[in-house]
């Protein structure tokens, strides 16, 4: 079996339109999973949770990256230690909220695809 695509002049316009749709979807995830890590962080001070972030990585015509993370000194100890009893929050805050929203991200980012293929212009 032979699959021949041809190449028109409203192709590279339809593959960036849809590019264009997945960088700001993807945003949109990585906030959502922020907001989930935050809610199942610990609490004490209050100080881990205020210190998520996120953070553009990488921004470029075939690749985003964003990082998601939080910039308190002890939080990798507290993401880590599954030893510790947290009344409010658990270990593994993060990981959990990117497992949590994983499937639906690639929906997310296969619809977003599509949705820029098809349209003509990303506002």
């Amino acid at each position: 079996m032979a699959i021949k695509i041809k190449r028109t002049g409203d192709t590279k316009s339809a593959l960036n339109n849809g590019f264009l749709r997945v960088k700001q979807k993807l945003l949109e995830d990585v906030n959502i999973i922020k907001d989930l890590s935050v809610n199942l962080t610990p609490i004490d001070t209050g100080k881990l949770r205020k210190s998520a972030y996120i953070r553009k990585n990488t921004d470029d015509r075939t690749t985003i990256v964003y990082d998601v993370g939080y910039s308190a000194d002890y939080a990798l100890y507290v993401h880590e230690n599954l030893n510790a009893n947290h009344p409010i929050g658990q270990a593994k805050f993060l990981q959990t909220a990117s497992r949590k929203h994983r499937q639906q991200m690639k929906k997310n980012i296969i619809n977003a695809m599509t949705q820029g293929i098809r349209q003509k212009k990303v506002k």
